[in-house]
């Protein structure tokens, strides 16, 4: 209730009333921003495609992380160790998760891979043309393709593992229709794209299986599953067994707690959460009294859904949006009944504000028009930046403590610093901390690597062998005039706040950080 009210406040009656139309307004503005946005993917036919990683300033930014590890697996081998990213000798072995053929594929085509994949994704649902050909099934096609499921997944949400959604909707048709060797054939090509989608895969498939009586579902992704264990083979040259690689995982993503430094915060229920669960049974209860079933695979998929949004953060928000724009699109060809239209609807076009499709603080039922974003500018930039540093050095950045809380490390700047981890691994040299440096120390009694004041960076200069630190303060500023006192020498200054214009006015940082000036500074002899 205190969500509504604050929305009324902000917004206004107008804005709050139109936002509870919006299932009937998006069918006439979002037709014009899929064609508008269409319009100005136009520069990506120019085939600089690895300069454009995105649509959306903050998402192409922070999907440099899977361009740092291909470059970083292109230099040392999956089963390699790494001076560049962790603590300096991080074990490649380790990203035995990671599928080796959408990171190169994404790392050279950036944004035109989500957007050709899903496109393909949604073509693949011609495949019901086999079972049943009925002009319903062009409406539910025409309804997808002007979603803002469709919409954010295919320009704004997806990653590398779009890839592994494409051949989704195929497993899906053959558990429904008994074509299990299709199944088999869709979850083993979506093995070598995406290991997400494969999980995902294997909960429905114990599902299917269940449902229909038959061990076929699950047979079909052994295949898969098989591919996927090919992946521990690098594992002989890790400083750790698979248990212990796994253990890592676990830990990342809130599953297992003991001994654990840096903990998720279960994530309580919100009004976002409140919202998709809401729309979700809306189609749940809808289908029940249509067709007086209970639809066993949509109540295990709303189940996952709470389970990874508040417990177990196994997989990303799109990659839940994907399963539930699969799973009911599937349900939808295989039983279709108009009066589940609207439902449907719902479902597959959550409002602008939940999808991440509305401007920073715009009318939350409007949908954003997007073009390609080129990174370039800005990681010159970073580059120029570190023109001081040279091969094999190694760059401290001093954070707070984050005191054990996950959602806290590096102080709200987790998509900022994914640009100089880029910039090093490109130019060979060790920047940290980072995202593997925190899972190497994930356990009661590591040694720290946080601290913003000087006698604390001093403590982690000595032990961590460091060539340069970077300092940050907020925008505008005067550096501390006690670095220079104590030896350290100002090589170079970025202020975050001249990059508007780059940024297209979007923020790089948490809600609670503010726009920061980075100072690179020499260590002392």
């Amino acid at each position: 209730m205190n969500s509504i009210i604050n929305i009324y406040r902000k917004y206004g009656v107008i804005t709050l009333l139109r936002s509870i139309f919006y299932p009937i307004t998006l069918m006439f503005t979002m037709p014009v921003s899929l064609i508008r946005t269409l319009w100005e993917s136009r520069i990506l036919m120019d085939g600089k495609w690895s300069q454009y990683n995105g649509f959306r300033v903050a998402n192409s930014i922070n999907c440099l992380f899977y361009r740092t590890q291909m470059m970083n697996i292109d230099y040392y081998g999956r089963g390699g160790v790494s001076p560049h990213i962790g603590l300096g000798n991080y074990n490649l072995s380790h990203w035995y998760h990671h599928s080796l053929v959408s990171l190169y594929i994404y790392s050279a085509l950036g944004a035109v891979l989500p957007l050709l994949s899903l496109f393909f994704w949604l073509l693949l649902h011609l495949i019901w043309l086999n079972t049943s050909i009925s002009p319903y099934s062009f409406v539910i096609l025409i309804m997808v393709l002007f979603s803002t499921g469709f919409y954010a997944n295919a320009f704004i949400l997806q990653n590398y593992n779009a890839l592994g959604w494409a051949f989704f909707p195929v497993g899906i048709w053959g558990w429904m229709t008994g074509n299990y060797w299709v199944s088999l054939l869709a979850w083993l090509a979506t093995s070598y794209s995406s290991i997400t989608v494969v999980f995902i895969a294997a909960i429905l498939s114990l599902t299917f299986s269940i449902k229909t009586s038959s061990p076929y579902p699950l047979i079909t992704l052994i295949p898969a599953c098989l591919n996927f264990l090919t992946n521990f083979v690098w594992q002989k040259n890790s400083d750790g067994t698979i248990l212990e690689s796994i253990s890592k995982k676990l830990k990342a993503i809130g599953l297992h707690r003991t001994n654990t430094k840096y903990k998720r915060t279960p994530s309580k229920i919100n009004i976002m959460i409140l919202y998709y669960l809401s729309i979700y049974s809306i189609f749940g209860v809808s289908w029940f009294y249509t067709y007086s079933e209970v639809p066993v695979i949509w109540v295990v998929c709303i189940v996952v859904y709470y389970l990874n949004q508040t417990f177990i953060r196994f997989a990303d928000d799109q990659s839940m949006q994907m399963m539930m724009l699969s799973i009911s699109t599937a349900m939808m060809f295989q039983y279709f009944d108009p009066i589940m239209l609207f439902p449907y609807w719902l479902v597959i076009s959550p409002i602008p504000i939940f999808i991440s499709l509305n401007k920073k603080g715009g009318d939350p039922d409007k949908v954003q028009r997007f073009s390609p974003f080129n990174i370039q500018p800005i990681v010159d930039a970073v580059d120029t930046f570190f023109k001081n540093v040279g091969k094999n050095e190694r760059v401290f950045m001093a954070f707070s403590n984050p005191k054990g809380k996950y959602e806290k490390l590096f102080d709200g700047y987790r998509i900022l610093k994914e640009i100089p981890s880029y910039v090093a691994t490109k130019n060979r040299f060790h920047f940290f901390p980072d995202w593997y440096s925190v899972f190497s120390l994930n356990y009661i009694g590591a040694p720290t690597l946080w601290g913003k004041n000087i006698e604390e960076v001093n403590k982690n200069v000595k032990y961590w062998n460091v060539d340069y630190v970077i300092i940050y303060q907020n925008s505008g500023t005067v550096l501390s005039g006690e670095w220079e006192k104590s030896g350290y020498k100002v090589l170079a200054t970025i202020d975050w706040a001249e990059f508007e214009e780059e940024l297209r006015g979007e923020s790089l940082c948490e809600s609670y950080a503010d726009t920061p000036k980075w100072w690179l500074l020499k260590v002392p002899a």
